[in-house]
Order: structure tokens, then C-alpha cells, then sequence
């Protein structure tokens, strides 16, 4: 490991390099002045937040930002390996809120060995000074962009996830992209390319497919009547859903549930 120059540079480094822990190894800090970012090589540990202990392994990354109480420790069974930043300074945090990573601190490590590969090398040179500090503190910053990148892609994986599971609740109606939007506090042209970018689709044509799929599903595993399965998914005229299905499938859900009834493997 290395330690660099404490000055009055906005980020501070203070420590780096690589750890290779045992049973015992254990830090806690209340309040801390550091700022840590890890990535896991290899073994299991854990953080406590909020008096609850998260498991966090391979390839996983962990950010703990100063001013927090800092709770974290290897395993006994398989210690941890990992490479870590220190830092320090007036610009961390607000680093940290301004790539909206504020009170996110577990991640996927999946694209983010390179840089801490990078830290890793750094620490193992002899040289000191303004250079090597200034290096490791650019890592770090594209570290939290990485991160925040990450964190927007799950956050569109998760209102994406929101929004099916609406139209999947709502599947006896067509439900407006307006409605949709509302859902998640984003605007209608948002939600359509979101769904479209998701699915490859757009929710109208989702909601569509969502109630053939159902419908389908009725006609082969009950007896109810074609006029009962097409209120379930949400038309009352008969005609227009026996028509829709045809233009669909190809088959009339009559001839739907003779085929299936015929031969269950072809459909």
C-alpha cells in the first residue's frame, strides 16, 4: 500500500492499495473523515448498515462516504482480497450527490476492475508526490461516473420492471400512456421510448400481446366460452376480439382451442 501527501487539494488522498485480509480484520469508523471505495478480487466480507450486515463478495464494489459511521469486515472462512481508495477533502461527497449516488453504496463490480486494476499499480510504485495523487484522484472520479452509469441502468430496469407489472395488474383495459407515465413521475414521451427501448416495443402493442398471451392461455387450460375470455382481457365486443386474435395468431380462438385440444405440442 501507499499513503500520499495530505495537502489542501478538494479530493485528498490519503491511502491506497491492495489488502489481504484475515479473520480478524475489522474497521469501524463513527463519523468518518474518509471516503472508501473498494472492489473484492476474491472472498466474502461484510458491511453493516443501518445495524444490519450485508454480505458482499467477488467482484463487488462498496462506497462508503465521510461523515458516515463506517462498519465493515472479512470473513473468517474466506477473508476478502481487495483493492481500495482512501480519500479525503471538501469534494467527495458532493461528487458523490452530484452523480447521484448519494445513499447508494453496494454495487455490481462488472466494469470497474480496469480502473482499480490502475489504483493497483499506482500503489506498488515508490514515487511519491502531487503527480501520483492527482492520478489516483482522476480514477476515482471515473469511478463515480462508472457507478453513476450503473445506477441509472438499474433504475430504468426498475421503473421498466413498474410499468409491466401495472399493465399486468390492469390487463381487463387498455391503460393511456398518460396513465402509464404516471406511474413513475415521467412524462408520456419518456415512458413509450423507455418501453420501446426495453421491449422493443411500444405499451400499447405490449398490452396487446400481454392479453392474447392470456387469452390464449384461457382457451387451452379452461372451458370457458370465447365472450367470457374476451371480457376477461377487456373487450366487450365479441366479433372485434375473435377478429383481433385472427389477425394475430392466424386462427379464431375457436380454431385456437380445437388445434390445441388436437394437438397440445403444435401451439
Amino acid at each position: 500500500m501507499v499513503y500520499h501527501r495530505e495537502g489542501k487539494s478538494a479530493i485528498r488522498v490519503q491511502l491506497t492499495g491492495i489488502s489481504y485480509c484475515d479473520g480478524s480484520y475489522h474497521i469501524c469508523r463513527n463519523a468518518s473523515e474518509t471516503t472508501v471505495i473498494e472492489y473484492i478480487v476474491k472472498g466474502n466480507g461484510y458491511v453493516t448498515r443501518d445495524g444490519v450486515d450485508y454480505p458482499v463478495g467477488k467482484d463487488e464494489v462498496y462506497l462508503l462516504t465521510q461523515g458516515e459511521n463506517q462498519n465493515y469486515y472479512s470473513s473468517a472462512d474466506e477473508p476478502w482480497e481487495k483493492i481500495f481508495i482512501n480519500v479525503g477533502g471538501v469534494l467527495p461527497p458532493i461528487l458523490i450527490e452530484e452523480y447521484g449516488l448519494k445513499g447508494k453504496w453496494h454495487f455490481d463490480g462488472s466494469g470497474m476492475k480496469d480502473l482499480f486494476l490502475k489504483v493497483a499499480e499506482i500503489s506498488k510504485g515508490k514515487e511519491q508526490g502531487e503527480f501520483k495523487e492527482a492520478c489516483v484522484a482522476a480514477i476515482f472520479v471515473e469511478m463515480l461516473a462508472r457507478l453513476s452509469k450503473k445506477s441509472q441502468q438499474t433504475l430504468m430496469s426498475s421503473e421498466m420492471a413498474e410499468l409491466k407489472n401495472y399493465l399486468e395488474r390492469n390487463s381487463d383495459r387498455i391503460v393511456s400512456n398518460n396513465e402509464l407515465a404516471a406511474q413513475i413521475f415521467r412524462s408520456p414521451d419518456y415512458c413509450v421510448k423507455l418501453f420501446i427501448k426495453e421491449t422493443g416495443t411500444t405499451p400499447y402493442n405490449f398490452q396487446i400481446n400481454n392479453k392474447l398471451h392470456i387469452a390464449k392461455r384461457l382457451l387451452r387450460d379452461t372451458s370457458l366460452s370465447v365472450a367470457e375470455i374476451a371480457y376477461r382481457v377487456g373487450y366487450t365486443d365479441n366479433c372485434y376480439f375473435s377478429s383481433l386474435f385472427k389477425r394475430k395468431t392466424s386462427f379464431t380462438p375457436r380454431e385456437y382451442r380445437k388445434r390445441f385440444v388436437d394437438n397440445p405440442k403444435k401451439l
